[in-house]
């Protein structure tokens, strides 16, 4: 039906992330999305390196946004501050939990290498 909607670049795009979302929903039935089953993503040509990353990386941004909904209210009223670090199995990180982790490397480092090192 896309090939008949849509030029071919267009449908091909479409049936290529179509069928990743189905890989993605039968992979979830055995456990969260790990290091292999994004490879299998990339080698099966459905999603790009790029394309993978970037998917993982909305996941621990979404993880983030979520936690925010649930605890930032209870923790304004109490005073407290909170710092939502989110990240994905196998290990990317949101844009919060990267923030906070450079913090930390520049304040406890002296040199690049050493915050490459804090980092690692």
């Amino acid at each position: 039906m896309a090939g008949a909607l849509y030029p071919p670049p267009e449908a091909k795009a479409l049936m290529r992330y179509t069928n990743t979302i189905l890989h993605i929903y039968y992979f979830l039935m055995s456990g969260p999305m790990d290091d292999e089953k994004w490879k299998i993503l990339v080698q099966r040509e459905l999603l790009t390196e790029e394309e993978a990353e970037k998917l993982q990386l909305q996941a621990a941004d979404r993880g983030a946004a979520e936690k925010n909904r649930k605890w930032l209210g209870h923790t304004i009223a109490q005073g407290d501050i909170f710092m939502p670090l989110c990240h994905e199995h196998p290990g990317t990180m949101g844009e919060g939990a990267l923030a906070v982790l450079e913090r930390a490397a520049a304040h406890f480092s002296s040199s690049m290498a050493q915050r490459g090192a804090f980092k690692t």
